[in-house]
């Protein structure tokens, strides 16, 4: 029953995205999930070297497909990081932080492991948390640059769905959130 009801908050939650402006209030939301689900629902947090060695290894990957994806998807996500630049830096690495862990307890974790439940096949349980991933980033990211973060996060699919760990995931998700947000600086031509 619980898990029917985090089921219908994220749903509901990605759509009321487009309404919560406040990226500090999202954040907290997000977070919250993802303690609820922790608490109620049975992930695989493998803490073992080798976790941590794969979460690195798809943190550095990430960072070279983000680097040379910006030129075909015109450096929209770095548009998108000068809005994180608004915030102060201690907030920006707690930000990272929080999304690496709560979107991967939320997208990859719980969405596959429950869809997975209902439909018993990991490529569609995937595709529809991969849509609902892509959705709950548009309105602080844009199409383009949403897709492109959803193109990215295919490769965290592809590794839960061989391996089922989520803390590998969670460990490359939060060290490219906190090296872009902290790291990158989009700049306009214009003059301030």
């Amino acid at each position: 029953m619980l898990s029917y009801l985090i089921f219908s908050i994220i749903t509901i939650s990605t759509i009321l995205r487009f309404f919560i402006k406040n990226n500090i209030l999202w954040t907290i939301l997000k977070l919250i999930l993802a303690l609820l689900i922790a608490i109620s629902f049975p992930l695989n947090f493998n803490f073992q070297l080798k976790t941590l060695i794969f979460g690195v290894i798809l943190f550095i990957l990430s960072v070279i497909y983000f680097l040379i994806s910006s030129f075909v998807f015109n450096f929209q996500i770095l548009k998108g990081l000068s809005k994180i630049k608004e915030y102060n830096f201690l907030f920006r690495i707690l930000a990272g932080l929080i999304a690496g862990i709560s979107e991967e307890i939320i997208y990859r974790g719980f969405l596959v492991i429950f869809l997975n439940g209902f439909f018993h096949n990991i490529f569609i349980s995937s595709t529809i948390s991969f849509f609902l991933f892509l959705i709950a980033h548009i309105p602080i990211w844009g199409i383009l640059a949403s897709i492109q973060i959803s193109i990215w996060s295919i490769m965290l699919y592809v590794y839960f769905a061989n391996t089922n760990d989520i803390l590998a995931l969670i460990v490359a998700h939060s060290l490219n959130d906190i090296f872009f947000f902290c790291c990158f600086e989009y700049r306009t031509s214009s003059k301030r």
